[in-house]
């Protein structure tokens, strides 16, 4: 909330990419030198988060560098996107970080596109290992 913005301490950890993510029976998936282009008419399977306009919103960004109108198929939450993902249904766009990347019956396609992760704290909070928990986090992103 806006009340704690000037509360808080934060230490950027890493840059992340975007990653489209399709199931390996998509008729896409064999395809060579594929690119995100190539999805322009198949459905992008994402997340309804209620009211909130941000996940459709990010999608939207990522998709316009491309030149792509993404058409969505809404599912009320992730298992349910994985899924319709998995049954070659369309495609959904992830962090490269997702734990869906080992899967095998998806294929991956990088995206030239980021978004930054950082830990936050509350700035009075005194607890001497929030300095080693950073420290720590950094060495295992750099090490990744």
């Amino acid at each position: 909330p806006d009340n704690y913005k000037n509360q808080l301490n934060s230490e950027h950890l890493a840059d992340i990419h975007r990653m489209v993510f399709f199931s390996i029976h998509h008729p896409l998936a064999m395809r060579e030198g594929l690119h995100f282009s190539d999805f322009a008419d198949e459905y992008c399977i994402a997340l309804k988060a209620g009211n909130h306009p941000e996940p459709e919103r990010t999608i939207r960004a990522i998709c316009s560098q491309y030149k792509i109108d993404p058409k969505f198929r809404f599912k009320p939450n992730h298992d349910s996107v994985i899924m319709a993902v998995q049954s070659g249904r369309g495609y959904c766009i992830l962090d490269e970080w997702s734990r869906n990347r080992s899967n095998s019956s998806f294929r991956t396609l990088p995206l030239d596109f980021t978004r930054p992760v950082s830990i936050f704290w509350r700035q009075n909070n005194e607890n001497p290992i929030i300095p080693l928990a950073v420290s720590t986090l950094q060495e295992l992103v750099r090490a990744e």
